[in-house]
């Protein structure tokens, strides 16, 4: 039987998760959420690196639906829109939670 799965990686310079909601066979779609580069690394292309390592783990499982991103910036480290954007820019869809 196939289960949704879940996902976390973690790096020197921060973390992320990424989830697959049902079974891609039952039209399941893929979610990156929780990106996180810690303070002192952040603007040095980390959390990009981190993004298309998630995107090419995604797209190597055969997946080629979209991808969806939570767009939830931690405290005040980064505008709503302004992240929004960068995840367009990365080929995501982005998902802004309530």
């Amino acid at each position: 039987m196939n289960t949704p799965m879940m996902n976390f990686i973690h790096t020197p310079y921060g973390y992320c998760y990424y989830d697959l909601d049902k079974p891609v066979s039952d039209g399941g779609t893929y979610l990156i959420f929780g990106l996180f580069v810690y303070p002192e690394y952040r603007r040095n292309g980390h959390s990009k690196r981190m993004l298309q390592f998630l995107i090419d783990e995604i797209r190597g499982t055969g997946y080629s639906g979209p991808i969806y991103v939570k767009a939830k910036p931690e405290g005040n480290s980064i505008n709503v829109d302004t992240l929004s954007m960068y995840y367009r820019k990365m080929g995501l869809t982005v998902s802004t939670p309530a």
